[in-house]
This record gives C-alpha cells, structure tokens and sequence, in this order.
C-alpha cells in the first residue's frame, strides 16, 4: 500500500483492490496499514480534492480511483464492513459529501466529467468513462448517506438523495441500450458490472441488516423467507429477466401483470409483510398486509405507465414517452381503462387495510401514490 522505492505514496486505487484481502491473508499488522491509508487519503486531502499516491509529494488526483475509494465497494466500504471501526462514520461522512459537490451538472442532468490532474479509467483505453462516472458517483453518495445513518447526521441527506436518485433514473434513460449500458456504440462490461454489483450490495445488505436484528430466530427466518421470496426468482429478479425478455414481442395481459407484480409489487409486499412481521401481527394480518401490498403495486405500475403519457417531463423528473415501445397496461388498455383499474386496485388495497386498527397513514400512502403526478 506505501510504495518507498518509487512514488513514496499509496495509489487509492489499488488500494482499494487489496482492502478486502486485507482480512483474509493478513496479520493485525496490514489492518493497521489499511487504517493508515484511509488517514491519509482523508487527512491529507488537498482542499475538498481526494487525491491519490499520498503522502508525498507526488499526488495526483485521479476521480475514477478516488470515486471508486469512496464508492459502497471500495476502500472505506471494505474497510468498514470488515473492522466496523467506529470512527470511519464521522470521520469520511464530510470530505466525502464535499468532495462529490465539486462535480457539476450538464444540461441533461448528468456528470461533467472530472477532468482532475489524470482522467484515467483503465490501463489501455477510455473505453467508456461516461456511464463508469456516473455509477461510481451514485456508489460513492448511496455509501455517503450510509455513513450519514451511523453517525446520526444528515445535513447533507437532501443534496445525496436528489444526485443519487436524479442520476439512477438519468442512466438509466441516458445509457441503457436496452441488453447493456453504454454511452456510445460500443460495451464497456465494466459499466454493467458496476450495476450488477451495486444491485448485489444492496440486496445482501438486506439479509444483513435481519441477521443483525433483536428479533428472536423465528421472526428473523421468517423474514428471510418473505424478503427471498420477494427479491429472488419468483419477485424483483424473476420479474426483471420477464421483463428482459419480452421487450422483442408483444405480451399478453397475464404476462404484463406477472413482469409488474414480480418487480415494483414484490418490493412493496416486502416491505408490507415486514414491518407487520416485525410488530408481531397475526397471519391474518400479514396476509392483508400481502394483499394490500399486491393491489397498491399494480395500482402504482399502472399510475406510472399512465403518466409516461400524460405526464409533464419537469414535474416527474424523467422524460415521457419512453416506455412507448415496451409493453404496458395503457398499450393494453387505453387511458380510460387503465384510470378505472388504478381506482378499482386501490380499493382493494384499502380493504386490505380493515385486518389493522389504525389504518389512516397507510390509507393516505395508497390514495398518494396511486394519484401522484410526479
């Protein structure tokens, strides 16, 4: 990690490759020197800059490797998810916000590339630097608002938020080329393996944070069992392949709902069957919560479907019209029809709710969300 002979300085890059091994090959000795060069990329920033090769006196900054350090797989990432040392929160939270505010938006809403001292992304060609920055600065601001959580501040949540989430959709729109993410012509893997494994950290952190909860071990298998069922190949990644697959045809109506129930719908029960799960509700309960999550889901889909129609671009934050050539309940149905099934769905959703006592802010999320405009 140091490099005494040549550069005398650490390059965070490579760094970052060599943190997780860190925990498994070496003594107590290299977790030391990991922690050391986490100090100096922090401590001997220079200015709101991250830079690499540091300490002395030939630092550069390289934004590719530097985004990638602060990324939800890179150094601090691995470093903190091995040691869970409890100073790294408090102690990245800062520069990491301030330096990601020195990337400026282009008139699409997306990255200006950083030029730094050496814009370099790999060992040969540039091959597509534009959808790699872009991933790798949402990495870096969804590990920002994690250590945002731990350390209990979150003055910067709204500026991390709106950059995570307005760049996730404007990649989407932007790169994806309909089988891989691109930003010209041509398939940088890299790109699509960012995606995947930033979808794979999120989904394992999942199961994560239920092994690490004070539920007894009953609740927390049941819990696994609903979250797996709801994100594995019968919910969120079974409805994705569908999906995939049947952008080259036309679907039938049980097609169209069995793609949207399995993904938006999916995360919905989950998160409906949880929560009642973890307050100890009856198995009444947690079907109803089941069944208003299933309603409230396609009700939601279909809401959504009918505004790349209807909808104003600057109101929703995304452009219209893209879902033109994909199948959707409005190219099933029409307008009219699709309005009536959203009312009836949402119905359904709000008898589910009778199964609880209080019910009005659940109530008041259905009726929102199914008569949102944005």
């Amino acid at each position: 990690m140091d490099c005494p002979d040549r550069e005398r300085g650490q390059w965070i890059g490579d760094v970052s490759v060599q943190a997780p091994q860190v925990f498994f090959v070496f003594d107590e000795k290299a977790k030391k020197l990991l922690k050391k060069s986490i100090l100096d990329f922090i401590r001997l920033r220079k200015g709101d800059v991250l830079v690499g090769n540091v300490p002395g006196e030939h630092f550069s900054e390289l934004p590719s490797q530097s985004l990638v350090a602060i990324s939800e797989f890179g150094l601090l990432a691995e470093y903190y998810n091995y040691s869970l040392d409890p100073e790294i929160p408090e102690l990245v939270l800062e520069p990491i916000v301030n330096y990601l505010k020195l990337w400026r938006i282009d008139e699409k809403g997306l990255l200006v590339g950083r030029e730094g001292n050496w814009r370099w992304f790999d060992h040969l060609w540039n091959v597509d630097e534009d959808v790699l920055e872009n991933c790798l600065y949402v990495s870096a601001c969804k590990f920002a608002l994690r250590m945002a959580e731990l350390c209990g501040n979150h003055e910067h949540d709204a500026f991390l938020k709106q950059r995570s989430e307005s760049l996730t959709a404007l990649i989407e729109e932007n790169f994806w080329k309909g089988q891989y993410y691109s930003s010209r012509d041509f398939v940088d893997d890299r790109a699509n393996a960012i995606a995947v494994l930033s979808g794979d950290a999120l989904l394992t952190a999942a199961f994560s944070a239920i092994a690490k909860s004070s539920h007894s071990a009953a609740i927390r298998i049941r819990a696994v069992e609903i979250l797996s069922e709801c994100a594995g190949e019968l919910g969120m990644v079974g409805g994705q392949v569908l999906d995939m697959q049947s952008q080259e045809r036309q679907c039938t109506r049980d097609e169209v709902i069995a793609i949207q129930s399995r993904k938006t719908g999916a995360l919905i029960r989950a998160a409906s069957m949880l929560g009642v799960l973890a307050a100890r509700g009856s198995e009444k309960q947690l079907a109803a919560a089941g069944e208003f999550a299933d309603n409230l889901g396609l009700a939601f889909q279909i809401r959504d479907d009918v505004l790349d129609v209807v909808g104003d671009a600057q109101t929703l934050g995304k452009a219209v019209g893209t879902d033109a050539d994909k199948n959707t309940f409005v190219q099933l149905y029409g307008l009219e029809k699709c309005n009536e099934l959203i009312a009836a769905h949402t119905e359904k959703a709000l008898g589910a709710l009778n199964a609880f006592e209080d019910t009005d802010f659940m109530s008041e999320l259905a009726k929102r969300l199914t008569d949102r405009i944005s």
